[in-house]
């Protein structure tokens, strides 16, 4: 037999359908932002609802685990929720960011961490996290392609999509589609029956990426379907190279990617490169604590001298993440946001070395995110910490990290 691991069928319990069925909403209403389109879900925060109702499910048993990796996930994420409450107050900010909506949106998504992986032990909970990612994201993309074909939202200079929807940048619409490619990828391997439709999934992100022109969005999703094609089997590996071939021969005949390659000193990077010099300058000045969370636009005008206008009317944040996280939560979070993130490629690796096919697409998706963070600001936390949550839940238990139960080896 192959090297690897065989599944054997388990029936989940009825806790674990209903907390596989929460959770999994929680990640699809996060990526898809539908529920926004409701002023009745929203005035009921739908989203909170979700959580607790699955929080409520899970803790029990989470508080009763005696695996180390789960409690070790649990502090890191206590800690890194209560990291921007203490620059808060070193700051003499009286705890405002309580009342901040998407500081609420980051723990939210934080407290996926420990939770998701407890689900994702199982077969069955793996396949309807992922699931649940692909359909968010393809609800996304939906959304994305009508309002920027049909609705003509679009950015004055560039006509790249500027959709008026959470995460409607076209960075962060690149971004968002990129990532969830290698998991495409992976269903439409593997899929039996419905092959098809994840062939359609597929090409939907794969078509959304290219709509956006997005620089290091193109260049990550060559990057991290080259990781994939290194771990990969034959099959797998052709797959991926396949994939790319059609992304490298769309961004040459479809819109203008091509030019915007030519034009690398163009206004937008070099806003970027101004964005950068505030983050590096903010971390020297306040090194330890930082100046707050989301305080790092209001300083762009006085490091880089920027046009005071463009600066009060649209306020640049560092397009770094990491100098981002330590310009506005010092040193303590950038170190806890460093743990998470490495902590997301300890679990992804050693799946992807044993060849798993979902490890696989694990550190093809860590690797296009990562890439991505380095030119982009850490505006909407939420959908990071959730892409970070389902690598690491879909990782852990085949990198043998958790027990993995319902498997065996061969």
């Amino acid at each position: 037999m192959a090297e690897g691991v065989q599944t054997l069928r388990t029936k989940p319990s009825q806790t674990d359908r209903i907390g596989i069925g929460l959770l999994s909403a929680f990640v699809f209403f996060t990526l898809s932002a539908l529920h926004l389109e409701s002023s009745i879900l929203v005035r009921f925060n739908f989203e909170m609802i979700l959580f607790f109702c699955a929080a409520a499910l899970y803790v029990p048993a989470f508080v009763l685990s005696d695996s180390p990796q789960m409690t070790g996930w649990m502090a890191l994420v206590a800690c890194l929720a209560m990291s921007p409450l203490l620059t808060s107050m070193v700051n003499q900010q009286d705890l405002r960011v309580l009342f901040d909506s998407e500081y609420r949106s980051w723990v939210k998504a934080l407290l996926l961490l420990p939770l998701l992986p407890w689900i994702c032990r199982k077969k069955p909970g793996r396949d309807v996290v992922v699931d649940a990612l692909l359909a968010g994201l393809c609800i996304f993309c939906l959304i994305v392609q009508y309002r920027f074909h049909f609705l003509g939202e679009m950015r004055l200079l560039d006509d790249r999509p500027k959709v008026h929807v959470k995460n409607g940048d076209p960075n962060f619409i690149c971004v968002l589609a990129a990532v969830a490619i290698p998991f495409a990828l992976h269903k439409w391997r593997q899929a039996e029956k419905t092959k098809w439709v994840y062939f359609l999934v597929l090409l939907l992100l794969s078509y959304t990426v290219l709509v956006t022109e997005s620089r290091m969005g193109l260049l990550s999703v060559g990057v991290g379907l080259a990781v994939a094609a290194v771990f990969a089997r034959k099959g797998l590996r052709l797959a991926a190279v396949g994939v790319l071939g059609l992304l490298i021969l769309g961004t040459v005949f479809l819109g203008d990617a091509v030019g915007r390659f030519r034009s690398l000193s163009d206004a937008s990077n070099h806003q970027r490169w101004r964005s950068i010099q505030t983050g590096w300058q903010l971390a020297q000045e306040k090194p330890f604590f930082g100046f707050g969370w989301g305080e790092s636009a209001k300083h762009f005008y006085r490091v880089t001298g920027h046009d005071r206008l463009m600066s009060e009317a649209s306020p640049l944040a560092v397009h770094n993440t990491a100098l981002q996280m330590w310009g506005e939560l010092g040193f303590f979070g950038l170190v806890l946001f460093g743990a998470l993130f490495f902590g997301a490629l300890g679990a992804a690796f050693p799946a992807a070395k044993r060849g798993d096919p979902l490890g696989i697409a694990a550190l093809s998706a860590l690797t296009i995110l990562s890439l991505n963070l380095l030119t982009l600001p850490l505006k909407s936390k939420d959908f990071v910490i959730v892409y970070l949550a389902i690598i690491v839940a879909v990782s852990l238990p085949l990198g043998g990290a958790i027990p993995n139960e319902g498997t065996k080896r061969c």
